[in-house]
């Protein structure tokens, strides 16, 4: 009887293509059929820091194609004399700045002291 479950569970399992689901029916199993509540709540709250810091991590690869997006830019119109060097430069430059006022912005922002 036993292997007939573990069957149906791995068939289950399997059929299933979406992870938070899984995630909730073993926390849920965890702590109804096995009655350990504890472990079922630390993978709960660890999958959940998971998909934390799985959005965070996407948020910042976003942000670093989003700045290469304008040397993108500024290479192929300097090269072929649309924008002077100069104007590149300038542009390139002006973004850094602002990119670097932003993070200064928010070290004061969280209570850093700066000087």
């Amino acid at each position: 009887m036993q292997i007939v479950r573990v069957k149906y569970f791995l068939y289950f399992c399997f059929s299933v293509k979406e992870i938070d689901f899984l995630i909730l029916v073993a926390a849920s199993g965890a702590a109804a059929y096995i009655g350990s509540w504890k472990e079922g709540a630390m993978l709960l709250f660890l999958f959940s820091l998971g998909h934390g810091l799985e959005n965070y991590a996407m948020n910042k690869a976003k942000k670093s194609i989003e700045a290469l997006g304008i040397v993108a830019v500024l290479i192929p119109s300097t090269l072929t004399g649309l924008a002077s060097i100069g104007i590149a430069v300038a542009i390139h430059e002006g973004s850094t700045l602002i990119v670097v006022i932003n993070a200064l912005r928010l070290l004061k922002y969280k209570g850093y002291n700066l000087i």
